[in-house]
């Protein structure tokens, strides 16, 4: 028997048989699923017997609700009726530390969570695919996909803007990896908690530069390449009133009535 059989021999319906009806569950009850995509790091690192005995130590460590399956050669994928993006997270979090104790390899994964109308698990697991890429490129144990909150399209910053951070009485360089109007996601050496209110300073450095204070409130936080230690990575919101100077740095207008001239 080969892998990709074996992986499905439990008796269990198909991959896409539970995926239909799942998301068929969650339209009709309006309750959350999450789906969860394993991968062990670095790919190719566990041999096809290892690989089972990881696969039937994940299906003995879920509910009974849960549906297990895996994706040779070095995937799984779990599918959580009534689970939320944060209960997802955790379980993939704890499906990561079984995984470890099973192959004595590091997993990484991905999570992505829809609820009623939106709990296509066809198209969740697309997501949580991208959110494993996303783990894997930041370092990070397990990434949850997270939907577009903006309303306005972002603008890749960089080098091409000049920002530091106003906290507590005190200024720290920073970098602003990407704007739109109505906020930014910024890489920074110190980790604000989320809530928090903080200022900005933007300048664009160009022969007649615009500058900008914009004060901002701090949404969600998270680690950067390695976990737990500088960079973190912040998306801030702006405040309304500046929104409008906010777009005009945008389109590489000078800002008139500028607040800044440091």
């Amino acid at each position: 028997m080969g892998l990709e059989a074996a992986a499905e021999s439990s008796g269990a319906a198909s991959l896409r048989d539970a995926q239909r009806l799942e998301t068929r569950r969650s339209e009709r009850s309006g309750r959350p699923l999450a789906v969860v995509v394993l991968s062990v790091d670095p790919p190719d690192s566990v041999p096809p017997e290892t690989f089972l005995s990881a696969l039937a130590a994940l299906r003995g460590g879920t509910r009974d609700a849960d549906y297990v399956a895996g994706a040779p050669p070095t995937g799984m994928i779990v599918l959580l009726p009534c689970t939320g993006g944060r209960e997802g997270q955790r379980a993939a979090e704890r499906f990561g530390s079984l995984l470890l104790k099973t192959t004595a390899c590091a997993w990484r994964a991905g999570v992505a969570v829809g609820e009623g109308g939106t709990a296509d698990a066809r198209t969740l697991e697309s997501r949580a695919r991208r959110s494993l890429e996303e783990a894997r490129r930041d370092g990070a144990a397990v990434a949850l996909h997270r939907v577009e909150r903006r309303r306005h399209p972002r603008t890749t910053v960089g080098a091409a803007m000049v920002a530091r951070l106003r906290r507590d009485g005190t200024e720290s360089d920073i970098v602003v990896d990407d704007m739109s109007i109505g906020g930014a996601l910024l890489s920074l050496g110190r980790r604000p908690e989320p809530g928090a209110e903080i200022v900005l300073a933007l300048r664009t450095p160009a022969a007649r530069p615009a500058a900008l204070v914009v004060p901002c409130r701090v949404l969600r936080v998270s680690d950067g390449p390695s976990p737990g230690v500088a960079p973190w990575r912040a998306a801030v919101a702006f405040a309304p009133g500046a929104r409008l100077r906010v777009a005009g740095i945008l389109a590489g207008l000078e800002v008139p009535g500028v607040m800044d001239t440091a």
